[in-house]
């Protein structure tokens, strides 16, 4: 019965991109809400989500087709001239994208040198807690500024459906 209350949850009513897209994005978050909670109490765990909805594709142009904020568009933002995709064709960014890409760039840098995004302290970008009212998910959009708790995070992504069908272990 897993298909098909994944179907009645994500029913297609604009396009079948939008229910795959929000039905597969839902899942891989709800898998990230879990890993964080199992990490944890070993390390400090940070948690994003990258929200940039205008983010360049290197997807080929298809009819009624908006990649938008999608698995791995940030690749472009961290590695400055990034050439992915099937062509290898670098991928350009416009001045409100170059923004937050060094915002990015910095954090990623940051982390890779102190195991924190933010070098210090824990702001903007919050150190994962476990519990409904703490921040803990940082919006990475061009605000740089937006926080979700993980009750938020699981009403956004009905984590609450998913734990249930979902078996990690």
């Amino acid at each position: 019965g897993t298909v098909e209350a994944v179907l009645a949850r994500y029913p297609v009513k604009d396009s079948v991109q939008a229910a795959w897209t929000g039905a597969a994005t839902d899942n891989i978050a709800c898998r990230g809400q879990y890993t964080a909670e199992a990490l944890s109490p070993h390390v400090p765990v940070y948690m994003y989500e990258f929200g940039d909805r205008t983010a360049p594709t290197y997807f080929p142009k298809m009819p009624g087709y908006k990649a938008l904020a999608y698995h791995t568009g940030d690749i472009p933002y961290v590695f400055l001239g990034y050439h992915g995709g099937p062509k290898g064709l670098p991928t350009p960014l416009n001045a409100t994208q170059r923004n937050l890409s060094d915002r990015l760039a910095a954090a990623w840098a940051n982390f890779a040198r102190s195991g924190n995004p933010n070098g210090k302290g824990d702001a903007p970008w919050p150190r994962w807690q476990k519990g409904g009212d703490a921040p803990a998910y940082f919006l990475q959009d061009d605000a740089w500024k937006t926080v979700q708790t993980n009750s938020q995070f699981a009403a956004a992504h009905q984590c609450g459906f998913w734990q249930s069908i979902l078996r990690y272990k």
